[in-house]
């Protein structure tokens, strides 16, 4: 558990957790869409 919380905290999870990156990135741009329409 500690070595995984590390990896994410750094930029390291990137490559360990391809899979999770690319469901949470989506996630990241829609909220910043999302909260561009509303501003």
């Amino acid at each position: 558990m500690k070595r995984e919380i590390k990896t994410i905290g750094v930029h390291g999870y990137d490559a360990k957790n391809k899979e999770m990156h690319g469901v949470f990135m989506p996630m990241g741009l829609l909220l910043k869409m999302d909260t561009a329409s509303l501003h």
